[in-house]
């Protein structure tokens, strides 16, 4: 019932107009830190993270988006819901197959889609919370029990096993998670 009821709302979404096709390669900003949103994007396949560059230059990751789920696969949704500017980068972390849906026909098509509204509620206090359980755990000296959230908050189950995704295999990019 739930991948009927996505399919549909992204058909119908991705046939209004002024939606538009595009792709990213592994590397490129789909949405830069600091600028306007006047458009946001949906994730079709692929995957990209949400980071911040600090005033000192160091870059700190605060998620991954994947292509599974309609309402977390939408690209600078939230940001339209404040000022219009990010706050953040949206980096592909490999090719990404999207469609670039202009704020003003996302808002048209959401007017009247509680359902929908609600999940993009549910996500920005899911963000928040996140957020603020990084915040805390810096202040606190708990990094490595926030290490231990994420690897297995990220884990997949195959073949009985609990396997750690392979995007914190790496030292370094697992320090910027933190």
């Amino acid at each position: 019932m739930t991948i009927v009821y996505q399919e549909v709302h992204q058909v119908d979404l991705l046939k209004m107009p002024g939606v538009v096709y595009c792709e990213f390669e592994k590397g490129d900003c789909i949405i830069r830190q600091g600028e306007l949103v006047e458009t946001i994007y949906y994730l079709q396949s692929g995957s990209c993270y949400r980071c911040t560059i600090t005033d000192k230059g160091e870059e700190i990751i605060y998620g991954i988006k994947e292509s599974n789920d309609f309402v977390k696969s939408l690209l600078g949704v939230l940001i339209i819901f404040t000022d219009g500017y990010s706050n953040n980068n949206f980096i592909a972390q490999s090719k990404c197959v999207c469609y670039k849906i202009p704020k003003k026909v996302f808002m048209e098509y959401v007017s009247d889609k509680p359902d929908i509204l609600k999940k993009l509620l549910y996500m920005a206090m899911e963000e928040y919370r996140e957020l603020n359980s990084s915040f805390q755990s810096r202040q606190e000296g708990k990094v490595a029990n926030r290490l231990c959230n994420l690897l297995l908050k990220n884990a997949k189950i195959k073949d009985g096993r609990l396997l750690v995704n392979k995007t914190y295999s790496n030292y370094g990019e697992i320090s910027k998670f933190l």
